[in-house]
């Protein structure tokens, strides 16, 4: 009996990775700033922000809002997004792609963007804040990062 149950076991341990290995890759699961990175940068009296949305991955089109001087704020162009039945959510439009948009600065540079998103493969991440400070002389790229880093400038 012993011998038969030593078998089963050597057999699982050398088959068991033939059985798990395929062309599929295993999913991994981003860092939120990469599955969304978030971008802002002034343009005149407005502000531009840009999503870049990272592939198998969407934002709930609901749940994005920019908040300046405290109060929200209403986004221009905002694209219409894509029909979904989120199992999460119910029906909702998503955001599958990259896209910008703009507000009018009544913060004096000061804005804080809210937003949630997933992963196709059915991961979703918590609801994410990000606060930005651009001065009204300048003119850099600045990308979000995770809040306890501060985020990036790069020249325009």
């Amino acid at each position: 009996m012993r011998c038969i149950v030593r078998f089963y076991c050597i057999a699982l341990l050398l088959c068991g990775p033939a059985f798990g290995s395929g062309d599929d890759e295993a999913f991994v699961v981003l860092p939120v700033d990469e599955a969304f990175e978030l971008s802002a940068r002034r343009d005149g009296a407005r502000i531009a922000i840009r999503f870049d949305v990272t592939d198998g991955h969407y934002l709930y089109r609901d749940r994005l809002s920019v908040l300046s001087g405290g109060k929200p704020v209403g986004l221009a162009a905002l694209p219409e997004g894509v029909a979904k039945d989120d199992p999460y959510f119910g029906r909702v439009q998503v955001l599958p792609q990259g896209f910008g948009s703009t507000f009018a600065d009544a913060g004096h540079g000061e804005f804080t963007v809210r937003y949630q998103g997933c992963a196709e493969a059915g991961f979703c991440y918590p609801p994410q804040e990000r606060e930005f400070r651009i001065a009204a002389e300048d003119t850099s790229l600045h990308i979000s990062r995770d809040p306890r880093s501060r985020p990036r400038s790069r020249p325009f």
